[in-house]
Order: structure tokens, then C-alpha cells, then sequence
């Protein structure tokens, strides 16, 4: 779980009985959070996996972030003929 959450810019909640623990941050992550977005240059859709590095100019704030993802093209379909 550590390490899902750590590739996807989450937190992973381990060994939490009490739900309002794990729940409470999340819900109080959302109050202060921003939202981008970013268009590949790259257009060579060939599966291979790419990296993403965010960074910030005030460097005490904490950020969370999705560190890369896998260049599919999501406009093909491949079960389509």
C-alpha cells in the first residue's frame, strides 16, 4: 500500500481500526489542495513509462503528486476493428 500511494502521490492508512483516522486527513487534505493538469509534448504513444516532477518555489510546503504514468494513447481502443 506504501508504495501505491507513494507512485500516486497518496498516503497510505496502515493498521487503522478507527475509519475517522484514516478518513479525517483526507477529507482535511482537500481543504488546501490545488489541482494541475499538463499535455505531453511527446506524442509517441509507446507504453513506456514516464516520469513527472513537480516542484514549487516555497520550499516548506508539502506536496503530494502522481510521479509518472504509462504513454498510452486513451484515444485507442484496441478492441475496436
Amino acid at each position: 500500500m506504501e508504495e501505491v500511494a507513494a507512485e500516486t502521490g497518496g498516503k497510505a492508512c496502515i493498521n487503522e481500526n478507527e475509519i475517522r483516522r484514516g478518513v479525517s486527513p483526507a477529507a482535511a487534505d482537500d481543504k488546501a489542495s490545488y489541482q494541475t493538469g499538463c499535455y505531453p509534448e511527446n506524442k509517441k504513444w509507446d507504453s513506456k513509462y514516464r516520469s513527472i516532477k513537480v516542484k514549487i518555489a516555497q520550499g516548506d510546503t508539502q506536496i503530494r503528486y502522481r510521479k509518472g504514468y504509462s504513454a498510452v494513447d486513451a484515444g485507442q481502443n484496441k478492441n475496436s476493428t
